[in-house]
């Protein structure tokens, strides 16, 4: 047995109409303006992180080491960007040892404020009086020496391959050089120094 309802239209008075139309639709933009994706409360990102923003490679510069080679690069990494810095001097073995000597990799800052290295360094320098240095700087403007955080400093490392990691930070100027001297030396006759050095965090002000 089906049972049928009645279905009654509901008229409106048209003043009331008019003003249930308003009601409906400050109601609906309410509505609207809750799912929206922009909430003007949110904070906005004042860091970035990867080598972007001013920091992409084809703005760093090297100076090079002596009687070697350099080279950097960046890779997807499984944060962010990631980036190698790395020297290379191999003068012989039988030799003579490898004087002390560095490369140093620069950037203009693109903002100032805070910048965050998160590195691993690895090479191998041979094994007698072997020794290893890993500065980070940034330029203040001010035309005194620049703000340093020493990460290795002309470090005894130890015969063969070495790993040290840090995480260290430095305030940048706009326009200032941000950069990183790094290398070392040895007395050993397998005559050659080999580093590199792994970003896997790069965060800096946006």
């Amino acid at each position: 047995m089906f049972t049928i309802y009645a279905r009654q239209s509901l008229k409106v008075a048209p003043s009331l109409s008019a003003s249930l139309l308003g009601l409906l639709f400050v109601l609906g933009a309410f509505g609207l303006g809750g799912c929206g994706d922009d909430d003007p409360t949110s904070p906005e990102p004042t860091v970035n992180t990867g080598f972007t923003n001013g920091y992409e490679f084809v703005n760093w510069s090297s100076t090079g080491i002596e009687d070697g080679t350099t080279s950097m690069g960046v890779e997807p990494g499984t944060q962010d960007e990631e980036a190698h810095f790395s020297y290379n001097v191999n003068l012989g073995n039988p030799g003579g040892g490898v004087s002390w000597r560095t490369a140093t990799f620069t950037v203009p800052a693109p903002k100032s404020g805070t910048v965050i290295v998160e590195w691993t360094y690895t090479g191998y320098h041979a094994f007698f009086q072997a020794y290893a240095g890993l500065t980070f700087f940034a330029n203040q403007g001010d035309g005194v020496d620049p703000v340093t955080d020493i990460a290795v400093d002309h470090a005894a490392i130890g015969g063969g391959s070495f790993t040290r990691t840090g995480t260290d930070t430095l305030t940048v100027v706009a326009g200032e050089d941000f950069g990183i001297t790094i290398g070392g030396g040895n007395f050993d006759s397998d005559s050659q120094i080999v580093g590199n050095l792994h970003v896997t965090q790069f965060v800096s002000p946006l």
